[in-house]
């Protein structure tokens, strides 16, 4: 589904120029077709994929809801609001976990940022890009989560926050001391 487009064509559209004031004059910029990445990277508007380094062109700044994309493509299957695919994980057994949701948000800013530096207009993308739709992104959180698990074990969390303590106790003592000495070294004098 990341690769899939998303009802806005790659055609070239004019746009009116609102930033001279004249509304009959247009330029015409090639809009390029946005992906689920766009949408829930906040980039796509109701003119298209936003583009902040785009010169005089009209930019709508409303960003669109990636369901508000998906459900007016024109394929798109009819939403029935009450059997929402955002209640999906209700119906998931008690032994079974989502990943935690700020570590998808995490790693979908990752990807989508990677996505942007290595995609260009022109061409499709590695097909790694194209495969990476939200089972694989929920595939790669609960393997990082499994990782973290078996890595820092139990209490291993505990290490990191003491680490963090000692190391800036460490480092007040280190400067109170060389404050001391020299404090010494100026009073021989």
């Amino acid at each position: 589904m990341a690769g899939q487009r998303l009802g806005i064509s790659s055609s070239e559209r004019p746009l009116a120029d609102l930033s001279s004031g004249d509304e009959t004059s247009s330029e015409t910029v090639e809009a390029s077709r946005a992906t689920v990445y766009d949408a829930v990277a906040g980039r796509v508007t109701q003119s298209g994929i936003y583009d902040p380094t785009a010169g005089e062109q009209k930019r709508a700044t409303l960003r669109l809801r990636p369901d508000e994309v998906l459900f007016k493509q024109q394929n798109a299957p009819p939403r029935y609001e009450e059997a929402d695919y955002y209640f999906a994980h209700r119906k998931l057994p008690l032994d079974q976990e989502l990943p935690s949701g700020d570590l998808l948000s995490a790693l979908h800013e990752y990807i989508a940022e990677l996505h942007d530096h290595d995609h260009s207009p022109e061409e499709e993308g590695p097909g790694f890009l194209r495969s990476m739709d939200e089972t694989a992104l929920i595939a790669l959180g609960i393997l990082l989560e499994e990782t973290v698990k078996a890595t820092l074990g139990e209490t291993g969390h505990f290490a990191l926050v003491e680490a963090a303590r000692s190391e800036e106790n460490a480092a007040f003592a280190d400067e109170d001391r060389r404050t001391k000495q020299a404090f010494v070294k100026e009073e021989g004098e």
